[in-house]
């Protein structure tokens, strides 16, 4: 239980204004709130939550301390409040007498209704922005919200606007940053909004805070608290067993046979893909792509420079230094997920099968 009072709640009102701050800082504290806490300032998941209330806040200073001395009731002062360098000092020393002066003992009272105002049409607004919010945004299991570009520019920008600040703040949420110093997230919708707005089909803007927005041609990502790193170690496929692919989360089981006894075999899909093991003459690895990478999609004359294939098939960039590929040398034998070189497909000469089927790594 706190003892903010009506004049903390006018002098917080008129800073914020001074600040510059929206429709959420302008209806100024609240009368009860919600709050986490922290074992520490490096923990990144709330031990516990607790409530705020303020039971003072609608009573104005001045009666406030007119009861304590009525009823011989002690009170602190602190020392700092008469600071004036200070900005909140400043404002309740100067500020907020010249208006009381100026204007009359309710300026404090309006100021304050107003926000209360203010807080009513910034619940509407939220209200309405959710169901956009619902209406465009995915979230998937990786933690990341995904919206159409074509569909948000078709918005107004201040709905536009308010979608992505809505967005914004439920990643700071939930990415547990509310602990952390005021955000900027004017700026952060202004970055989002040019992002929008470009013509590079693939770039992305580094919020911070664990917070990172892409576009990928035409859909737009908000990604929470996941830093993607490329993988370097090289997995060297066993042969008629299991190799752990521990850093992808997947594992692979290979399996060889003559094609004679291969009707009991899987067909090529997403996860399985069956080779011509006479054609295999050099290790099979898998590994993230290199320079220099080429591939020789099926049904193909040729060979095409793999990040060029990537890109014609639109790839996420992200995505293009972190998916498995199965490589021979240079050449990649299976986009896993996608597609397969022409070089290793199953003939009518084949006499030897390979089989490789991926599947999830479990706990």
């Amino acid at each position: 239980v706190l003892g903010h009072h009506l004049n903390d709640n006018a002098e917080t009102i008129l800073m914020r204004l001074i600040e510059g701050s929206g429709i959420k800082g302008l209806s100024g504290i609240q009368q009860n709130s919600l709050h986490s806490f922290y074992n520490s300032l490096d923990s990144l998941e709330p031990t516990s939550f607790y409530t705020v209330f303020r039971p003072m806040l609608n009573i104005k200073k001045e009666q406030i301390l007119n009861f304590c001395k009525s009823n011989n009731i002690d009170f602190v002062i602190d020392k700092t409040n008469d600071d004036k360098s200070r900005f909140r000092n400043n404002m309740r020393h100067n500020i907020l007498p010249l208006l009381t002066e100026s204007f009359g003992d309710s300026a404090i009272e309006n100021i304050v209704s107003s926000s209360v105002n203010l807080n009513q049409a910034r619940l509407i607004n939220n209200e309405v922005l959710s169901t956009h919010l619902q209406e465009h945004f995915l979230e998937n299991k990786d933690n990341v919200k995904i919206m159409n570009i074509s569909k948000l520019k078709k918005k107004s920008l201040a709905i536009r606007s308010g979608i992505i600040k809505l967005a914004i703040e439920s990643a700071i949420e939930k990415n547990s940053l509310s602990k952390k110093p005021r955000l900027p997230i004017k700026k952060y919708i202004e970055s989002v909004n040019l992002l929008i707005d470009s013509e590079n089909p693939s770039s992305s803007i580094d919020l911070g805070k664990g917070i990172e927005v892409r576009r990928e041609y035409e859909d737009i990502s908000l990604e929470l608290g996941k830093e993607r790193k490329k993988i370097n170690k090289i997995f060297a496929l066993k042969i008629e067993g299991i190799t752990n692919l521990e850093e992808f989360g997947i594992f692979a089981e290979s399996l060889l046979t003559k094609k004679s006894s291969s009707s009991g075999l899987s067909k090529n899909s997403k996860n399985v893909i069956l080779l011509d093991n006479d054609t295999l003459h050099e290790e099979i690895v898998f590994r993230t792509r290199r320079e220099g990478d080429r591939f020789f999609p099926a049904n193909s004359n040729g060979s095409k420079k793999l990040k060029k294939y990537l890109i014609d098939m639109k790839i996420p960039k992200i995505k293009r230094d972190s998916m498995p590929l199965l490589a021979t040398g240079s050449e990649i034998i299976w986009i896993v997920g996608h597609e397969y070189s022409s070089n290793y497909q199953v003939a009518e000469t084949t006499k030897n099968l390979l089989q490789i089927t991926l599947k999830e790594l479990r706990n």
